[in-house]
């Protein structure tokens, strides 16, 4: 992604055959290796022609780049249809989206080692996510923040669609991090104390969660492993296998 993000901001800087080569073998790589690739790349695209240099070379690529990531991304649909959630009807927002969607915001940025019903820990950090999200929106590049709109975007539409979780996270970080970058150089000096005061907050919380290890939101985190392998190890000696899909992992062993 940031590489891509790199050739994509190049490309827009001069329309050369060049820099246009580099960001489609980098679009057709990122369609390759993720289901969600061809909705990052259709926005950047809708962004270039809308944002890009007007001239007829520039659209034509456009339109090619646009051809050749379709006819790429035309195997993977049926995939990446799975996405969504079995059932779901469009649009669909119930208070349960809303509620998944600020949940996976708040995991954005926080991590999952710091759950939001921990109110003491949560709470700053929630507060510290809202002033890094306002403070990076006025103050960004405007290319910068016209990513952070189509990540935002992306966010919205995978929450409707029912297919939002922490998995599909990472691939709109890039955008992200790069809007809050560019405020860090481009915002007035105390603003830019503030954000950095932000971003501290944020970091030093989730990494105190990391380590405590004591308010995580997904339990699998902080399985006790070291016990479940003193549990399983004999059993695995005596000729028995074991299973951690189905059942309380240390009991569900049986013999071959």
């Amino acid at each position: 992604m940031a590489a891509l993000s790199l050739a994509y901001i190049r490309w827009l800087q001069q329309a050369s055959a060049a820099r246009a080569t580099v960001f489609a073998l980098l679009g057709l790589a990122l369609v390759a290796s993720n289901y969600l690739g061809w909705a990052l790349l259709a926005l950047l695209l809708f962004d270039a022609w809308r944002h890009g240099a007007p001239a007829r070379t520039a659209r034509r690529q456009v339109l090619a780049l646009a051809a050749l990531f379709a006819v790429a991304a035309l195997p993977l649909l049926p995939s990446a249809l799975g996405l969504i959630e079995p059932g779901s009807a469009w649009p669909r927002w119930t208070l349960g989206a809303g509620l998944n969607a600020v949940y996976n915001l708040f995991v954005l940025f926080a991590s999952e080692a710091v759950a939001p019903w921990y109110w003491r820990w949560s709470l700053p950090v929630g507060v510290a996510v809202a002033a890094s999200l306002a403070l990076a929106w006025r103050h960004a590049a405007p290319l910068a923040r016209r990513l952070a709109l189509d990540a935002a975007v992306l966010f919205l539409l995978l929450a409707v669609l029912g297919a939002l979780n922490t998995k599909r996270l990472l691939i709109l970080m890039p955008w992200v991090v790069l809007s809050l970058g560019t405020a860090l150089v481009c915002a007035p000096p105390r603003q830019r104390q503030g954000l950095a005061l932000a971003l501290l907050v944020i970091g030093a919380l989730g990494w105190l969660g990391t380590l405590t290890r004591a308010h995580y939101a997904a339990m699998h985190f902080v399985e006790p492993w070291r016990e479940l392998a003193a549990q399983t190890a004999p059993r695995c000696a005596q000729g028995r296998w074991c299973s951690p899909t189905a059942g309380h992992f240390p009991s569900n062993c049986t013999r071959r």
